[in-house]
Order: C-alpha cells, then sequence, then structure tokens
C-alpha cells in the first residue's frame, strides 16, 4: 500500500506538537566512553577537538594513533544543537520516520519581501562555508577533505563544519594528526559562536605533550582566535614564544593583537601598538581603524577619536558614512566641542550627512556653553534649509550663545526674533543675559536705545520680556531715572503694555531707593491698568512698608494678601518678625504675632526648668510630668519610712 508524502514545517510541528518526536534526528554516530585529557567543555556544549569514535571497528587501528591526541575522546559529549541535521546521515535519518511518508523540506536562502536588494547580498557573503553530509564527506578523497578544512577555516571560521572534515579524516580515515590539522582546529576557534580562548590553551598544551612544535603560522592563529575570544595572559604568553624563537609578527597578527586589545578594553595599549604599527611601515587596514575609533567613541575617549580622525582625514584615509554619522551622535550627546565642530565642518556643511533634529539640538547645546556663534548659525541655516519650526528651546540655544560670546545686542536681536516668529517670550528666557548684564559695564541706557533702535530703524516688534529685562536691570542698579524713563516709553516701544512683573520691578526699584512716592504712583498705574496683583507684588509692598517704618500700611496689604488667597514666603516672615521686634510700635507688634506672620504654635508636653534657692544655692528642678510623678513617689516612701510604726 502507498503511502502520501507530505513536507513538515515548523508551522506543522505548531498545529501537532506531538508528531515532533518523530522528525528528531539523532547523532549519525555514537559517542566514544574512552577518554583523554583533552576533554569537552560540559558548560559550553561545544567540543574543542574532534570526539567521535570509528564506526567500523577501528579497534585495529587504536595502537596507530598516540593515546592523548586531541582527536580522541575522554568522556562523553553531546552534538552541537544547532547542527544535529548536518552532522546526521541522510539515510539514517530518513529511515526514522520514512514509514510516516515524511520528507523534510530544504530551505534555500530567499530574498525577503522587505528586504534591500544589498541587504540580501551582505547577508549571502556572511554565511560561512559549510560541507556536506557525512555520505558526501566519505565520498570525497583526502586531497579534497585537506582543501575542504582550510576553506571552512578560512575568512568566516566554521567551527561545526572544520569538526565534522576532521572527524572523517582522523577518525574514519585514521590520518595520523599533523600541524596542519592543530592549526586548522586553532582557526576553528576564531569563529564567534562556537569558538573560545579556554579551546586555544589546551590545543597549545597537547601540542606541546604529544611533542608537535608550534610554528609562526600556528601562533598566529592562536592570535587570531585570542582576537575574537580575548584572553589577556594567554595572549601575552604567545607573544612572549614568538619573541623567544626570534619570529616577528605578520601584519595580520598586528591587526589581530591590536582587536585583542581592544576587546579586552586596553586602550592606551592598543593605540601605542597601533603607532608602532605605522613607523614599521605596515599598512593599516582601514577597518581597524573603524573599529579603534568605534571603541574609543564608546569609552567616551573624544579627544583621541578627534586626534585619530584628524590624521587619518589629512593622510586621504576615508570613514564610512555610519561611521561619521555614529561619532557625530556620540560626540553631540556628550558635548564634546572639538570633535562636533569638527565632523560638522568636515561632513554636514558639505552636504554629506543630514543630521537629525535631535543632533541639532545638542549641537545648539554645546554652542550655549562654548559661545560657538558660527556652528549655531550654521544649526539654524540647516535646521532652516529643511523648513523645520523653531521651537523655544532653539531660540534659547541661541541666544545663550550669544550671551556666552559677550554679544549684548545680537542676543536682544534673538528676542526681537522670537517675537517675531510668535515664540512666547518668557522670564526665564532673559536669565542668562541679565545674568551678563549685571556684572559688566553695561548701563541700563544702552540696552534701552538698542531696543528702541530696532523698533525704529529695523521696524522690529519689541517683545514685553526685553523691556522687562531693562527694568529690572533697572532695579537691581537702583537706577531710578533710567526706570522712570523705561516706563513712559514703553506704551511705545513694546507690543504691549506692562503687566505684573513689570511692576513688581519697578516696585522693587523704589525699594532699593527708598522712594514711597514712586510706590503710590505706581499703584495707581496698577488700578488705572487693572492689572492684577500676584504674590510677589503684596510681599514686595510689604516688607516695604515694614522696612520703611509704615507697619500699618503694610497690615493692611497683608490683609488683603490673605484674602486674595496668597501668603507669605517663610523667608519674607523671619524678615518681618526680625524687623518688628526690633520696633516699639504698637503696629509693630500687631504685625508681629498676626497668624499669617508669626511662628506656628508648638503643640505637647515640653520640659521646664525652674531654678529654686535652696540655702543660698539654686538649683535646677525638673517640672515634666514624668520628672514630677516621679518625685511625688519618693515622697511618699520617705514619709512612709519617717512614719513610727
Amino acid at each position: 500500500m502507498s503511502t502520501q508524502i507530505f513536507f513538515v514545517d515548523g508551522l506543522w510541528l505548531c498545529l501537532r506538537p506531538s508528531f515532533s518526536s518523530f522528525v528528531r534526528v539523532p547523532a549519525a554516530f555514537p559517542l566514544s566512553k574512552k577518554a583523554c585529557k583533552f576533554h569537552w567543555s560540559r558548560s559550553l556544549s561545544r567540543p574543542v577537538s574532534i570526539a567521535t569514535k570509528p564506526q567500523h571497528d577501528a579497534s585495529q587501528h587504536d595502537q596507530d594513533l598516540p593515546e592523548n591526541l586531541a582527536f580522541t575522546q575522554e568522556e562523553h559529549a553531546s552534538v552541537p544543537h544547532g547542527d544535529i541535521h548536518s552532522n546526521a546521515n541522510p539515510a539514517t535519518s530518513q529511515g526514522d520516520f520514512s514509514h510516516h511518508g515524511v520528507t523534510r523540506p530544504k530551505r534555500p536562502a530567499r530574498r525577503l519581501g522587505s528586504e534591500p536588494q544589498e541587504v540580501y547580498e551582505a547577508r549571502i557573503r556572511m554565511r560561512r562555508r559549510n560541507v556536506g553530509s557525512n555520505v558526501e564527506l566519505q565520498t570525497k578523497s583526502t586531497d579534497v577533505l585537506e582543501n575542504m578544512l582550510n576553506k571552512v577555516v578560512g575568512n568566516r571560521p566554521n567551527h561545526t563544519a572544520a569538526l565534522r572534515v576532521l572527524n572523517e579524516l582522523i577518525e574514519r580515515r585514521h590520518i595520523k594528526p599533523q600541524i596542519q590539522h592543530y592549526r586548522a582546529l586553532m582557526l576553528a576557534n576564531a569563529d564567534a559562536m562556537s569558538g573560545s580562548a579556554v579551546h586555544v590553551k589546551r590545543i597549545l598544551e597537547e601540542m606541546e605533550e604529544v611533542g608537535i612544535p608550534t610554528d609562526s603560522a600556528t601562533l598566529h592563529a592562536a592570535l587570531r582566535a585570542l582576537a575574537i575570544h580575548p584572553d589577556y595572559l594567554l595572549r601575552q604568553q604567545v607573544l612572549h614564544t614568538l619573541r623567544d624563537r626570534w619570529l616577528s609578527l605578520s601584519p595580520a597578527g598586528w591587526h589581530n593583537l591590536v582587536t585583542g586589545l581592544l576587546r579586552d578594553r586596553n586602550y592606551e595599549l592598543a593605540l601605542d601598538k597601533l603607532e608602532r604599527m605605522e613607523v614599521q611601515g605596515i599598512q593599516v587596514k582601514p577597518w581597524l581603524y573603524a573599529l579603534v575609533v568605534y571603541n574609543l567613541a564608546d569609552a567616551e575617549e573624544f579627544d583621541e577619536v578627534l586626534n585619530l580622525m584628524e590624521t587619518r582625514v589629512a593622510e586621504g584615509q576615508q570613514f564610512s558614512t555610519n561611521l561619521w554619522f555614529h561619532m557625530l551622535d556620540k560626540a553631540s550627546a556628550a558635548l564634546h566641542q572639538g570633535l562636533t565642530s569638527y565632523i560638522w565642518k568636515q561632513q554636514v556643511l558639505r552636504g554629506y550627512l543630514i543630521p537629525s533634529y535631535g543632533v541639532c539640538s545638542n549641537v545648539l547645546a554645546i554652542c550655549a556653553r562654548t559661545g560657538d556663534v558660527e556652528l549655531a548659525i550654521s544649526v539654524f541655516d540647516v535646521l532652516g534649509q529643511r523648513n523645520a519650526t523653531f521651537t523655544l528651546n532653539d531660540y534659547e540655544s541661541l541666544l545663550d550663545t550669544y550671551v556666552t560670546a559677550g554679544d549684548v545686542e545680537s542676543s536682544l536681536r534673538v528676542l526681537c526674533t522670537m517675537e517675531k516668529t510668535n515664540v512666547d517670550v518668557r522670564e526665564h528666557s532673559t536669565r542668562s543675559l541679565l545674568s551678563s548684564l549685571l556684572p559688566s559695564d553695561t548701563g541700563v541706557k544702552d540696552v534701552w536705545q538698542t531696543l528702541k533702535r530696532f523698533k525704529e530703524e529695523e521696524n522690529m516688534s519689541i517683545p514685553l520680556a526685553a523691556a522687562n529685562l531693562a527694568v529690572e536691570l533697572a532695579a537691581h542698579k537702583g537706577d531710578v531715572d533710567e526706570g522712570m524713563s523705561i516706563y513712559r516709553e514703553l506704551h511705545n516701544v513694546c507690543s504691549s503694555g506692562p503687566n505684573t512683573l513689570t511692576f513688581n520691578h519697578l516696585f522693587s526699584m523704589c525699594h532699593k531707593a527708598n522712594r514711597v512716592d514712586l510706590t503710590s504712583f505706581f499703584l495707581q498705574e496698577m488700578q488705572l491698568l487693572k492689572v492684577l496683583p500676584n504674590r510677589s507684588t503684596y510681599e514686595i509692598l510689604v516688607v516695604l512698608c515694614v522696612e520703611l517704618g509704615y507697619f500699618e500700611e503694610g497690615r493692611k496689604y497683608l490683609l488683603e494678601m490673605t484674602q486674595s488667597g496668597f501668603s507669605l514666603t517663610e523667608t519674607v516672615k523671619e524678615r518681618i518678625r526680625a524687623k518688628c521686634a526690633k520696633s516699639n510700635d504698637d503696629s509693630a507688634k500687631r504685625l508681629q504675632y498676626d497668624a499669617a506672620v508669626r511662628k506656628p504654635i508648638s503643640r505637647g508636653f515640653r520640659k521646664v526648668k525652674l531654678r529654686l534657692p535652696m540655702k543660698g544655692s539654686r538649683v535646677e528642678k525638673d517640672t515634666s510630668p514624668a520628672a514630677t510623678s516621679e518625685a511625688a513617689r519618693d515622697d511618699t516612701s520617705d514619709s512612709v519610712k519617717a512614719a513610727p510604726s
């Protein structure tokens, strides 16, 4: 009776989990129970060397092979799970479930639907060389297998494929292991997935035990494996062996040495070896420079990255676009001015890179710290070319850049530009400019005249925050005349009238100059313009009245403040209490002990000490409840003792 053959794929096994037991393929060859020193690593679940047993009566050949070779076994080991089907005999595996009519389909490398062509080609190029099934290996000659072994450990080593070829050569054909087999096994450990530095060390130890000397090629193969799986001590041992035998490092060996040092994060030593390569005239591959740059950037050694890239670019070295963009991203995020400016001029200004908005924001933050006006303008040009919308953060960074550079006029121009582009100019936007103006020789008149010139000559819209900046500067310097002049001209210069913040600065100016008459004038102006006061306004008025001795007026402002839902800060309360305590005025005492000013009343028992005169001396007596009760108990006991029996 004929059976229908159908294919089993992943979907079928998901729908029928119980059917997966029929398609499990065992190892093509049983494993020996004999032991050797070069055992398999249980923790890594992969062999250090070949661990197989001949299938056809190999006992007669056992005496021909050394007993301690890496190509014999000591203990049980498992076949790597990832290559169990590649190690299996097709005939045997098919026979396990052929009676079920199951045939495992072949899955050739196909291009995914959304995969770009260059990605598909790169994936094909990165595929490691593989070998056929065990049956196919048995049909090939020894020379072909030797050539195949050299290929599978070439540019992209395949550890599993190399073990299968060596198994065919050593176990099945009983070829005595030679130095080229050990070298191939050493190169196979350069496989990133299956190799190990422990394997390399054991191979070197076994070669020494069996009396096979290590030549230059084998030691270089060890350096190649240690470049992928770093081990500093073992690498130094290999280098000492090369030096003791008067063997020089090849260019590939130098590259592997630097790569291993980078993986060990020995950046200074890696840079030193790189300089020695250049001094000795060894041509350094571009990928090694790129690897050094990437590792130094990850370690945030941006000064070394800048030095290396400048030198390489000056010598005509070309770096990839991905490297340039990665370095710009990392350097700007770390706020490194030198490397960021260099990459910006080399790549962005020439049109090779189009930075993201996040990178541009980081560059503007660097400019704000260093005062690099040219770089900041370049960032705005790049953002303007893509029709980006400038935010408040962008303008504030540009403003801080001009402030750091000491250009007050350009800083004020940025404020006017923000008003023109409908960006809300707030008080915190002018803090950096105010901080630079206070210790400088720039007067209030100079700032206000600059704003007036923008209005008259360039017809620019002057934001109220810029006028408030001038008024606040006058308040800090106590320049009442300039403050009054600014207030009179403010309606004609600014796009809007004064607000609460403007009057707060004016009241502070009057407070510093002790001008009570101007305070009354500005209060009337607030009422006429219907500008509502805030907590800062009331605090300034209360403190002004208290320090000038008008305690009753200050109390009235405090009452109005409380009715408006505001409260004094603790600092202002302490200031008012300290001032009222020095005055004998009844209004000052009422203000000092007002509920909105006085200290909070502490509740609970407090320990009080009374000093009572006793026989010419003063004795402290504790009147706390606990002490009182204890004293009462002592008195009672004393009276009981003194009572007659």
